[in-house]
């Protein structure tokens, strides 16, 4: 008995510390992931072709009727997107994931409904993982998101990644070198579209990226140690 409770207790570590290295939380985040989040908003149903069966529509409709007030849509879409980029994230790293899709849609003169389910394939117009899509838009959106969403458009939280529209989760990889060698996309945003990574504290494996002539020397916006923004 007593071996088989050393067993249980060994591989929960190992399970553990499997989740940390190849989804990116550490045990704090984990905890969060599931726990801490306030009430969930949405139920959501995933199609074969991991899409979201409810329509953006359906997802409005259910946070307002779960919330008993009137939600902003585009709030609802920000929240959707940092639920599903990173669910154990904490607040800063919520809200930054919110802003490069928001900074996204406003360089590129669309919607947020638009930025968030713009998609190469036939599905476009729906939420779903993030395979063929700029932003991850799958998983239920909990209070917590919504409500940095709502603090974010309503000004309350700043943009701490001075205008990127580009972000990466190096989730899986012990170094951001060792992801850029595997995911030459993201090399050449680099090496052709002179982009630079830019690497926020306590948020993860959460990389931004400025322009080059935006980003000192070690990685940090220049408008940040000019204290603009």
């Amino acid at each position: 008995m007593k071996l088989s409770r050393n067993l249980l207790l060994w591989a929960a570590v190992a399970a553990v510390l499997g989740w940390w290295f190849f989804m990116g939380d550490n045990p704090v985040q984990l905890v969060r992931r599931f726990v801490g989040r306030g009430k969930r908003l949405t139920r959501t149903t995933i199609d074969g072709n991991d899409d979201v069966v409810q329509s953006v529509d359906e997802v409005v409709a259910q946070v307002r009727a779960a919330m008993g007030r009137d939600v902003s849509e585009d709030a609802i879409l920000l929240a959707r997107v940092s639920a599903s980029e990173h669910p154990g994230a904490a607040e800063r790293e919520k809200g930054a994931v919110q802003w490069v899709c928001r900074n996204d849609a406003a360089k590129h003169g669309w919607s947020q409904r638009y930025t968030v389910t713009v998609n190469r394939g036939t599905n476009r117009g729906k939420l779903g993982h993030q395979s063929g899509r700029r932003y991850a838009s799958h998983l239920d959106i909990y209070e917590d998101d919504l409500y940095i969403a709502e603090s974010l458009l309503a000004g309350q939280i700043p943009d701490i990644t001075f205008g990127a529209t580009k972000f990466v989760h190096y989730t899986g990889f012990r170094r951001f070198q060792d992801f850029l060698a595997a995911r030459p996309k993201v090399q050449a945003w680099i090496d052709e579209g002179g982009l630079a990574p830019v690497f926020l504290g306590d948020v993860s494996t959460f990389v931004c990226f400025l322009p080059e002539s935006q980003v000192s020397a070690d990685g940090q916006p220049l408008a940040a140690l000019e204290g603009i923004g």
